[in-house]
């Protein structure tokens, strides 16, 4: 149990996907005006990459916590201002991307690989 941080900090952005897709994504249209549901998506996926930041923050493998945050910011940097352009000029084709985009982010999916990742590098270590 040496990486309990790693280990809550999954199963933290796993309720957090969850919610993100449960109330926000999958709810219905008139629950929620659009720039506001717009706006939930990007919090959340700055919350997940805080999350997953301190799950890595102790891990003794640097770079996954550098790999973390400089995949994350990337697409918050490159995702904002693309969402901005297509929602004031109404390209949904473009909303459609940053969405599915957002979406694989803050799923637990990129924490789970970098979680393997890990798992593998200390495994030929150890050998």
């Amino acid at each position: 149990m040496r990486n309990w941080r790693t280990w809550l900090a999954l199963i933290v952005i796993a309720a957090l996907s969850w919610v993100e897709l449960q109330y926000i994504s999958e709810s219905s249209p008139d629950s929620m005006e659009g720039p506001i549901r717009k706006s939930l998506h990007i919090v959340f996926l700055f919350v997940v990459m805080l999350t997953g930041y301190w799950g890595w923050y102790k891990h003794p493998l640097k770079w996954l916590r550098n790999l973390w945050i400089l995949s994350y910011s990337f697409s918050i940097f490159a995702l904002l201002p693309l969402w901005i352009i297509a929602s004031r000029f109404h390209y949904p084709g473009i909303l459609d991307f940053v969405h599915n985009v957002i979406k694989a982010f803050i799923s637990p999916v990129p924490f789970l690989i970098l979680l393997v990742f890990s798992k593998m590098k200390s495994l030929t270590h150890d050998t």
